[in-house]
Parts: C-alpha cells; sequence; structure tokens
C-alpha cells in the first residue's frame, strides 16, 4: 500500500480507492471462507447422494424403524457409525393389542333347569 496524503488525492479518486480495498477486503473474506469450508470437507463434487444429504441438513424428517418405531426429529448429522442423528426428536412406539376385549359384555347363557 502506498499512503497517500488526503489533500493531495480528489474525491474522485479517494472514492475509487475505497471501492478497489473494499472489493479486495470482500474477495479475501470469500476467499477465507472458501477455505474454511473446503478444510471441512463441505465444499466439493459431491455425489447427488451426499448433495441430497447435505440439503437434508436442520431439515424436520420423520424416520421408520424396522421394528415399528416412529422417529420425528430435526436432522443433524450421521456418527461415525452412520447412526443418524436428530435433535428435538419425538419416538413413538407401536401398542400391541391388549388381551381384553373392550366391545359389549356378554350375557351369560341361561341356566339349563331340567
Amino acid at each position: 500500500f502506498v499512503l497517500l496524503m488526503e489533500h493531495d488525492l480528489t474525491e474522485e479518486v479517494q472514492q475509487q480507492l475505497l471501492q478497489q480495498l473494499q472489493q479486495q477486503q470482500q474477495l479475501h473474506s470469500q476467499q477465507q471462507k472458501r477455505i474454511q469450508l473446503e478444510k471441512y470437507h463441505v465444499v466439493g463434487n459431491d455425489t447427488p447422494e451426499i448433495q441430497r444429504m447435505k440439503s437434508l441438513f436442520d431439515k424436520f424428517m420423520q424416520i421408520l424403524v424396522v421394528d415399528g418405531r416412529l422417529f420425528t426429529g430435526r436432522f443433524k448429522c450421521f456418527d461415525k457409525a452412520n447412526n443418524i442423528i436428530l435433535a428435538e426428536c419425538l419416538e413413538l412406539r407401536p401398542v400391541k393389542a391388549s388381551a381384553t376385549n373392550f366391545e359389549e359384555p356378554l350375557e351369560p347363557e341361561p341356566e339349563d333347569i331340567s
């Protein structure tokens, strides 16, 4: 950078220099963000499957497990064992039918008096 005295520059030149400085700062900021994203493998040539999973991040979803349980929550990530991590999660379990029948009670059969 060359430091010039303010009174040596016209207002138009000062504005141009200020705009160039702001553009350089924005470019530098964008480059730093890209470096951070690349560091954590967020940017790149992802497969469509990975892009789909990234699009689901922080969205509510329902997951039905083979044993019949239903999980509803906000998708956060996968852990190392490929388990799905949900925040604000609610688990619903199926209830087995009870042995008790709640229909009309059976009337006792009349006794045979003969």
